[in-house]
């Protein structure tokens, strides 16, 4: 049996996804030009600040429309899909209570400015994140079960990511008790370059599993 809403959408979901790393890419691209561009200020050099800052500015304005059209095509696509699957469905919804929980933590943060309210957002988004992970993968893999494997697998690496996350925090709690040694220092560098390769593993993961998703739905 095939499910086209649940392919159709998941399919939207990759391409929103694939849509997100270009953004991504471009905001890159942004910080080194606007890096050069202090640098050619710096050395009085006006053609190279003003190549840099037309550039960095161009580069912004595509990335956050990039990330805005990313943002609604994955909401998009969770709708449709959420017509063939409970799970789906709720990972829709879950992504919707997310948008909400942004806009009102931004608002407090916004009146407020205390780094707490900053901290307790980016811990509320990245939980409500990983439960919209969690029930593509696996609304995907209740509707076939050729996918779980895959699921599981993925599922997997994202909870390592989240382990590495929560001894990073741990760790700059200690060593905010303690103070900062050599070692200690290497240590923490150590695992946070660790924690950055898992967290691209784990996309990838997840990339795959929707170009696979798609196909297989």
């Amino acid at each position: 049996m095939s499910y086209e809403n649940a392919r159709n959408g998941i399919g939207k979901v990759f391409t929103s996804q694939i849509l997100a790393i270009i953004a991504a890419v471009c905001t890159l691209i942004a910080g080194i030009m606007a890096a050069l561009l202090i640098g050619a200020a710096a050395a009085e050099s006006a053609g190279g600040a003003v190549a840099s800052g037309v550039g960095a500015a161009i580069l912004g304005i595509a990335a956050t429309v990039l990330g805005i059209i990313a943002y609604i095509l994955n909401l998009v696509g969770l709708n449709n899909a959420g017509k063939d699957s409970e799970q789906l469905k709720k990972a829709f919804t879950i992504s919707i209570v997310s948008l909400i929980v942004a806009i009102v933590f931004g608002i407090i943060q916004g009146l407020a400015s205390a780094t707490w309210i900053k901290n307790l957002g980016d811990i509320v988004a990245t939980v409500l994140g990983l439960l919209v992970t969690y029930n593509v993968l696996y609304g995907c893999a209740g509707l076939k079960s050729e996918l779980t494997d895959k699921a599981n697998k993925t599922w997997k690496m994202y909870m390592i990511v989240v382990i590495l996350d929560i001894v990073i925090a741990l760790l700059g709690v200690i060593l905010g008790a303690i103070g900062v040694t050599t070692t200690s220092a290497v240590l923490s560098l150590v695992i946070v370059i660790a924690d950055f390769v898992f967290d691209i593993i784990a996309f990838f993961m997840y990339l795959s599993f929707l170009s696979l998703a798609k196909k297989t739905l």
